[in-house]
């Protein structure tokens, strides 16, 4: 991590994803951001009668999406997760793991039920077979059986964020097994 601000983290993300796929700035705002606002109830579409007034209404919001993304109006705090949630994906994961990064906690979500099945929760065990081999494609730094000063630091901060990827899945999977069977484990309080 760089020590960037959150905001500046969704900024660079959302410019990345606008970079990298179809997207411009006026359709990600108007099909995307102001939609995820409005679902999530931070702007609110107050004494809108007719079209006119709706495109208006629009338009306002866009404007100040463009602004803040010039830097000419400061990030509105409360637009902060439905902005994260309204980018296209990796880039969603990747600055919801960077904010909570900042936070210091770990992207570990609520355990996620099985369908129709009461007192059940979702296995995680292929993203952990999937981020363990992830880590093993990485983990050059650790072949020689030391790590020190002398690896490449991109090689061991890749190294790095793949075994927290993998921390994450393993806590991930122990919370859905005990919320799943309802046993508690001997040592369920350490992570």
């Amino acid at each position: 991590m760089d020590n960037r601000t959150e905001d500046q983290v969704i900024i660079a993300y959302t410019n990345e994803a606008i970079l990298n796929s179809r997207l411009s700035l006026d359709k990600f705002a108007s099909d995307h951001l102001v939609p995820a606002l409005e679902a999530d109830g931070v702007i609110e579409k107050s004494n809108i009668l007719d079209a006119e007034q709706y495109a208006h209404w629009r338009s306002k919001n866009c404007m100040q999406f463009h602004r803040v993304m010039r830097g000419t109006t400061k990030f509105p705090l409360s637009w902060k997760w439905s902005w994260v949630g309204a980018l296209p994906e990796p880039h969603k994961t990747q600055c919801r793991r960077e904010l909570l990064a900042i936070a210091g906690v770990l992207d570990v979500p609520i355990p996620s039920f099985a369908l129709n099945c009461a007192g059940s929760a979702l296995s995680h065990l292929p993203r952990i077979m999937h981020e363990f081999s992830e880590m093993v494609a990485a983990s050059s730094p650790a072949h020689d059986g030391v790590l020190d000063g002398r690896d490449n630091a991109e090689l061991v901060k890749r190294y790095g964020n793949e075994l927290l990827d993998i921390k994450e899945a393993i806590v991930r999977e122990l919370q859905a097994l005990e919320i799943g069977t309802g046993v508690v484990f001997d040592r369920s309080s350490v992570h």
